[in-house]
């Protein structure tokens, strides 16, 4: 990443249009978790070294079932505005206002755990707190 940081921050800057997909159209469920997984990592590895990538979620075919689409998209309009700074995603999954209603985030969040408990590092990240931290690896 050394290597290339200065050509990335040459021509990524936040107004750029450049994404990290997420969605797409994958057999099984555990391929959607394991790319969502891998997909933030990746992303949170270019904000450690301040370049400002957003992501884009891309719908399944027909046929496909998304489990994470919800979340995805939350993930998207995050990382689109400013708040991706000083909230994590967490902070960004809406609070249950009455106890009769279940955010399809927090389900799909949690499922996500249920499978890949390690992942939950990936929820509390900000790109003021990655960017601090100089760099970011993380292994599942």
């Amino acid at each position: 990443m050394k290597r290339y940081q200065n050509k990335f921050l040459e021509t990524i800057v936040p107004s750029s249009n450049i994404f990290i997909t997420l969605g797409g159209s994958y057999e099984t469920q555990f391929q959607y978790q394991n790319d969502f997984i891998y997909k933030l990592n990746l992303l949170y590895v270019y904000w450690s070294h301040n370049i400002p990538l957003k992501v884009k979620y891309i719908r399944p075919k027909i046929g496909f079932t998304d489990p994470l689409s919800n979340l995805s998209q939350l993930i998207e309009t995050w990382t689109m505005s400013d708040t991706s700074f000083t909230k994590d995603i967490n902070e960004r999954i809406p609070k249950d206002k009455r106890m009769t209603e279940i955010r399809p985030e927090r389900v799909e969040r949690d499922k996500l755990l249920e499978r890949f408990p390690s992942a939950k590092d990936l929820f509390f990240q900000t790109r003021e707190s990655v960017k601090k931290g100089g760099f970011w690896k993380y292994g599942y």
